[in-house]
């Protein structure tokens, strides 16, 4: 099994933005009729206090799950740096178009 470690908030948050920054996670969602949901996401960003950011349409399956329940799990592989993260924790949708633009300034129709 692969390392573990109790880090401080600083220490985490530098680990997830080192791991999961300009790559792509397992989104695992719950949907009350088909149970977990895993789907590849591209991840846009991770800020200072560890959140990682998506982007996505309003509309997709994904957002009605999380709107159903928040419950998510994010997993990692850089397996060319022999590096992996699983984060279990909250999702939330936020709809910000100065946020949304500076992601992607393409994706209009996408929201963070």
């Amino acid at each position: 099994m692969g390392e573990q470690a109790n880090l401080s908030r600083e220490e985490a948050n530098a680990k997830i933005k080192h791991i999961a920054e300009g790559q792509v996670a397992m989104l695992h969602t719950i949907d009350a009729a088909t149970g977990d949901t895993a789907r590849p996401m591209a991840t846009s960003s991770v800020d200072a206090d560890g959140v990682i950011w998506f982007m996505t349409r309003d509309d997709s399956e994904k957002c009605r799950q999380l709107r159903a329940d928040p419950r998510v799990k994010l997993t990692y592989s850089v397996a060319s740096r022999s590096e992996y993260l699983a984060l279990e924790g909250t999702g939330s949708l936020v709809k910000q178009v100065k946020t949304r633009r500076a992601l992607d300034p393409i994706g209009e129709d996408l929201v963070p």
